[in-house]
């Protein structure tokens, strides 16, 4: 990444939001639809190393006159485990419907219907688990490596927001929070694109995450998890699927 210009915002001035299904921050945002893809890879000494190529396609769909959004995502790495996932959302609020995923060597399925939550989640070496629960209110679906949400939130100078998702391997709710550090002029697919420096948060053990997302598309240009210990970084940047 080329960063031509960075604007720090003090993290004692910035407001939290949290966000959740029906929130007002929400109102009137759509998802664009179409096909986005990333590519992954780790940097280690100046050496990239490719890990994964991962597309995304959202469409726009109805049923019994519910108006939804599906995510069909394609997650290859280069280990040849390809990972294959759909979420189905309710398009006004967002509001998870029904998660399914599929790899090799794991995979799982929830459904949601009338704050009920049902499914299965299986994992490598461990017998089949029944997930059969209530949900005591409407949860966003998780997305790994390509949140599909930050297109919908109010970024901006001074942004900070923390969303509830519900997690299939977990069994429940966990959180996400994001905020807003500055702002960055980018190179990327060869134009200068002026970017929102966001913290993700801890991506895993000891690793952080911080995004790059294009003020007029609110996509996500690139991101990068980083250990306190120096060690490999790991990149993702979007491209032309």
């Amino acid at each position: 990444m080329l960063c031509l210009t960075s604007v720090v915002t003090p993290l004692d001035a910035q407001r939290v939001d949290t966000i959740r299904v029906g929130s007002a921050a929400l109102q009137g945002a759509r998802l664009e639809i179409g096909t986005f893809a990333i590519e992954s890879f780790q940097g280690t000494d100046g050496v990239d190393t490719p890990i994964s190529t991962t597309t995304q396609q959202i469409t726009h769909a109805y049923q019994s006159g519910v108006e939804l959004y599906v995510i069909h995502t394609t997650h290859m790495p280069a280990d040849g485990d390809t990972t294959v996932g759909s979420i189905v959302m309710r398009a006004t609020d967002y509001a998870l419907l029904r998660h399914r995923v599929k790899a090799a060597r794991d995979s799982a399925a929830v459904t949601v219907n009338a704050g009920h939550l049902t499914g299965w989640v299986a994992l490598p070496d461990e017998p089949i688990h029944l997930i059969n629960q209530p949900l005591p209110r409407p949860a966003f679906p998780i997305e790994g490596q390509m949140p599909w949400l930050f297109p919908l939130l109010p970024l901006a100078e001074g942004y900070s927001a923390a969303v509830p998702h519900f997690s299939m391997w977990q069994g429940g709710e966990e959180w996400t929070t994001i905020t807003v550090v500055g702002s960055d002029v980018v190179e990327h697919d060869g134009r200068l694109r002026d970017c929102w420096r966001v913290d993700g948060g801890e991506l895993f053990p000891g690793y952080r995450i911080t995004y790059w997302v294009e003020k007029s598309t609110r996509r996500i240009v690139e991101g990068v998890a980083r250990g306190a210990d120096a060690g490999p970084e790991y990149w993702a940047r979007a491209r032309t699927p």
